[in-house]
């Protein structure tokens, strides 16, 4: 059965972690593609979550082309996880873009923003 471990002391809103959790489940093959993720309502309750909440997870999940639900059938893992991964690549991209922009009105050369980029890396490994 797929887990969710929300809490309501992060930073991010509900439905964003669910969102979160998924996302990475999916792309890094822990949830194979036709996965029966748990019904909304399902979810809801197991969470202590509104409906609309996870709805909304849900929903958006589907935008990104990870999942696909089919009414009277349920939520499943999209077998588009390639599409779905070239789209994440997109934003990240575009993320890099904004990042790069900040950087060069900061003034931080290429050498001293790979050099943070890495320190980060390393800090989020080992902690």
């Amino acid at each position: 059965m797929l887990q969710f471990e929300i809490s309501a002391s992060n930073k991010s809103p509900l439905y964003q972690q669910i969102i979160d959790q998924a996302v990475e489940a999916i792309l890094c093959g822990k949830w194979p593609p036709g996965e029966a993720l748990p019904s909304i309502r399902a979810l809801a309750v197991q969470m202590g979550l509104s409906v609309i909440t996870v709805k909304r997870a849900y929903q958006e999940l589907e935008r990104q082309n990870l999942i696909r639900t089919y009414p009277g059938k349920g939520s499943f893992v999209s077998g588009e996880i390639d599409l779905a991964r070239e789209s994440q690549l997109q934003a990240l991209k575009t993320k890099m873009v904004d990042l790069m922009q900040l950087a060069d009105l900061l003034g931080v050369s290429d050498e001293k923003l790979a050099t943070l980029f890495y320190r980060v890396k390393q800090e989020r490994t080992s902690s």
